[in-house]
Parts: structure tokens; sequence; C-alpha cells
């Protein structure tokens, strides 16, 4: 592999596999599983690490699936480029039912995720709410950290911010700081 490549796997996750490690559903696969592995999201570095596949997925001679970031070829960078708008322009359902569920809080990129576990009969009802509505609420999102350096610089700039712990309602890429 050359500087700048990434080669890889060219089938789905190992999630989809029958017994003798061949695809299963290949034809009728979603978007998300025709980019794996690379990364759906814009400015985000694809990296092996973080991918489910065996560490021989990555060897030498397979496929070059991206070159200095961008997909290698014509097929995937479209595939990928319809995955991302498709990403955007659900941004504002998303927004609907986030109101509907009441969740207004959200973490940094890169430091864990803020999340919404409602029970399915919650769900099922916010998404009834959410496809009857045409406008989104503005709520008051606030930022959760589980770092307290996080927490400290985000006050100091008068943004909504809460400390907290790692469990439910957040998923933390690092350690709890207090």
């Amino acid at each position: 592999m050359t500087q700048g490549q990434l080669t890889g796997p060219t089938h789905p996750s190992p999630d989809h596999k029958s017994r003798s490690s061949r695809p299963t559903n290949y034809a009728a696969r979603p978007r998300i599983c025709r980019i794996y592995p690379l990364e759906s999201r814009p400015f985000e570095a694809m990296t092996p690490a973080k991918r489910r596949c065996p560490p021989e997925a990555w060897a030498p001679g397979l496929p070059v699936l991206e070159r200095n970031g961008e997909p290698a070829d014509a097929q995937t960078a479209t595939i990928l480029g319809q995955h991302r708008q498709a990403m955007i322009d659900d941004v504002p359902a998303k927004a609907r039912l986030a109101a509907a569920l009441d969740f207004t809080e959200a973490a940094l990129a890169g430091e864990g995720l803020a999340t919404c576990e409602p029970s399915p009969t919650t769900l099922l009802a916010a998404l009834e709410i959410a496809d009857r509505s045409t406008i989104a609420p503005r709520p008051n999102w606030s930022i959760v950290t589980n770092r307290e350096t996080t927490r400290a610089m985000l006050a100091d700039l008068d943004c909504p911010v809460r400390l907290v712990a790692t469990g439910y309602g957040f998923v933390s890429a690092f350690a709890d700081e207090r």
C-alpha cells in the first residue's frame, strides 16, 4: 500500500455473512453497507482499527478503497455522496423526532455520544408525532461531556454544558474526568 492509499475488503460487514463467509444479502444491501468500510461522515478519516473487519482484511494486495482520503472508484464515490446527502436531507425529520422525544443534548464529535433511549412504545409515538409535524421547534440544546476540561472551556464561552458520567444517556470515548 502506498502512502495516501487505503486498501481493504469490498464486502459487507461481518454481520451479514453466511457460514461460508460469503455475503448473504449483497444485491439488496443498504447504502451504508455498499460503502463499508469507508467513513460515511465527511471530514472523518477512515481508520481500519475502528472497523469490525479482521486484521487480514487490510492486507496488501486487496482493492484500493481510498486515495488521499477520497474514494478510489467513481461508483463508490457516487454512493458515498448519495449517502452523505441523505444524511443532510434527513436533518429536519431527525430534528422533529428529537423534539417529540424532548431530546436536547449533544456531545462533541470524538468525545462521545449523547444517547436517547426511549421505550419502543415511546419511540413509536414520537415517530408518529414527528411524521405529522412539519416544523420542528428550536429547543435549547446543551452539550454533555464527561471531561471537566471540556466543560470548563465551554462554560467560559457561555455554552450550555453539563458534566456527566459515562453510562445511561452518554457513551464516552474517554474515561470520566472530574
